[in-house]
């Protein structure tokens, strides 16, 4: 177990790419107690500097690398795209330091694996930022349909999509990349069935394919306890974002967008319904960057709450539905 981090000064963040996702976790950061934000980089020296200017960061890197490499960054949070994961949370667990990283954590279960194996054996921390399972909601909602209130659930639909523009970014639709939706959202209501209804026994996928990625994706999937799932990604329709666990007693209907988990209500036949709002702070991810604060300050390696098995067990169900829709990446997307 690594030594815990001192606690007479913040934890000091650098933050990996410079796109929407990393400005969010800037703005968050800045919100959770006991942080702060010391260097940014990017692999565009200019993108580095505006993005430091922007929000006030003392040291810009034009390069990955060299951000991963200065000891006054305590913890790397990595925004940039799904292919280039890999290389970064590598290089992090190489010298040691700790790491968040977007979902998913790599391009295939194969890489997810072999990060999973480098960080345990060299005792460096990482994390999936799955925030949906670190927001209070999450256990709140896990704890209803663990009770029986509802019964047994029987099935659950949930989906999560948007129509993407250029406005999004162009590694939406970039193979290259591993754009797409299965990667994007999709892996969202993946993860919520996972971390409710555990890992499925069958797995139907089917997809709208075009410029090399799945614009659409749609999963319909079966658990040995008889419950049954349909699950939707999209980044060409706006759907309704709510998810809806049906069970033999009643239901709980987790509210727009569900990977919030900002109010559900839970409606069990012969029963006044009950609206549940957990409490919430910032955007929502104020409380995974507290999971990683306090897995640090306990001198953790893996969070509890986003626990590593469970990244590649879900990793491994993307790569399933990738193989029954067809899609493949160019060999960029594995660098």
């Amino acid at each position: 177990m690594p030594a815990p981090l001192p606690s007479d000064r913040p934890v000091r963040w650098g933050i990996l790419a410079t796109g929407r996702i990393s400005a969010t976790l800037v703005d968050e950061i800045r919100l959770t107690p006991d942080c702060e934000i010391v260097a940014v980089g990017s692999r565009k020296e200019e993108s580095a500097r505006r993005f430091a200017a922007t929000h006030g960061i003392a040291t810009a890197y034009g390069s990955y690398d060299a951000l991963i490499e200065d000891d006054a960054v305590d913890v790397v949070y990595v925004g940039a795209s799904h292919a280039a994961h890999f290389g970064a949370v590598r290089h992090c667990i190489e010298v040691g330091r700790p790491v968040l990283c977007e979902k998913p954590l790599t391009v295939d279960a194969a890489q997810t694996e072999e990060l999973v194996r480098a960080a345990r054996a060299a005792d460096v921390f990482f994390m999936e930022a799955m925030w949906m399972r670190c927001r209070p909601g999450f256990a709140e909602l896990t704890a209803v349909l663990s009770s029986g209130e509802i019964g047994a659930v029987r099935h659950l639909q949930a989906a999560l999509g948007f129509v993407a523009t250029e406005e999004h970014g162009h590694r939406l639709f970039d193979p290259n990349q591993a754009g797409g939706a299965l990667l994007d959202v999709g892996v969202y209501p993946i993860t919520l069935a996972f971390a409710t209804l555990g890992e499925p026994d069958e797995i139907r996928a089917l997809a709208h394919l075009e410029g090399g990625v799945d614009r659409s994706v749609v999963m319909a999937m079966t658990w040995p306890t008889g419950a049954t799932a349909v699950l939707t990604g999209t980044l060409e329709a706006d759907v309704n974002t709510a998810a809806v666990f049906s069970g033999t007693k009643g239901r709980v209907e987790v509210t727009e967008a569900f990977q919030e988990i900002g109010a559900f209500t839970v409606a069990v036949e012969g029963r006044p319904s009950r609206r549940v709002v957990p409490p919430a702070e910032g955007r929502g991810y104020v409380h995974e960057i507290a999971e990683v604060v306090r897995c640090l300050r306990a001198g953790l390696t893996e969070s509890p709450l986003v626990p590593l098995d469970e990244s590649i067990a879900i990793m491994r169900i993307l790569d399933e539905c990738r193989r029954q829709i067809g899609l493949t990446y160019p060999d960029a997307a594995y660098r």
